[in-house]
């Protein structure tokens, strides 16, 4: 047995998510991308345990970018900040970050944002440009790229969804 508690599980999370909704919708398609995610899923699990246990100090300084990116998703984040935020290099922040949580600074970033304008495009009354401008985003073209990236949908499907609309 293996006692592991695995350092992608935000990105793990989120890939079983999308897995779970293509399946569920019934998307084109829908079957390979799980696969794929599945595969990707183990691939990564088996690094982790390749590499061994990661450091309590390790995982701690990782956790402390991840609170950090929470609380300013909607601004510019760098790895310049979260080194001097922990005190150490910018280089060796952006690697320890990427090295536990699977994901580059940028990424956790884009998805912080999206998993909120997902909330947003399904629950508020604000237009694709508003929730963009809001999350950061001066070019809503770019807005749409990674939402389309990250979801699998554009911003204007979730509109559609939204109650009360037809």
């Amino acid at each position: 047995w293996v006692k592991s508690k695995i350092g992608i599980y935000d990105y793990a999370a989120d890939l079983v998510k999308i897995a779970h909704e293509d399946w569920t919708e019934r998307l084109p398609y829908a079957e390979i991308r799980s696969r794929a995610i599945v595969t990707e899923l183990l691939a990564l699990w088996n690094r982790e345990l390749d590499r061994g246990e990661i450091r309590s100090e390790v995982r701690l300084h990782a956790e402390r970018m991840k609170l950090y990116i929470q609380h300013h998703y909607r601004e510019k984040v760098t790895k310049e900040e979260l080194g001097a935020c922990l005190g150490v290099t910018p280089n060796y922040a952006a690697s320890l970050f990427r090295r536990v949580t699977g994901r580059t600074i940028s990424e956790a970033v884009h998805a912080a944002r999206m998993k909120t304008a997902v909330y947003m495009l399904t629950e508020s009354l604000l237009t694709v440009g508003e929730i963009a401008e809001y999350l950061g985003y001066k070019d809503v073209s770019y807005f749409h790229k990674i939402f389309k990236r990250t979801t699998g949908a554009a911003p204007h499907e979730y509109v559609k969804a939204r109650p009360g609309r037809t």
